[in-house]
């Protein structure tokens, strides 16, 4: 399966909001600037506004927020093999 790039950067963007928002909740440090927060909290803005960037520029492009499937997804007997391994994974 091939997502387009629009897709690809939402899902860049939710991941960096994620952490920021989780890195809020970092307690700060007592008689210091930076606290533990500091570094997560760049890699969630980097991530965010990385992601936006992809999605907008995926947003131009003709198939930006297409998701074009392989060919093997048309086989039942492949798409068992892809559930048995899912599953498989889930239980373990």
């Amino acid at each position: 399966m091939k997502l387009g790039d629009a897709f690809s950067g939402l899902a860049i963007v939710l991941v960096g909001l994620a952490i920021v928002a989780y890195t809020v909740r970092f307690p700060a440090m007592p008689g210091q600037a930076i606290g533990p927060s500091a570094f997560p909290m760049m890699i969630g803005i980097g991530l965010t506004l990385l992601g936006v960037a992809l999605t907008v520029t995926g947003t131009w492009t003709p198939r930006g927020w297409r998701v074009e499937f392989e060919e093997w997804i048309h086989k039942p007997r492949m798409v068992l093999n892809f559930a048995l391994v899912i599953a498989s994974l889930l239980s373990y």
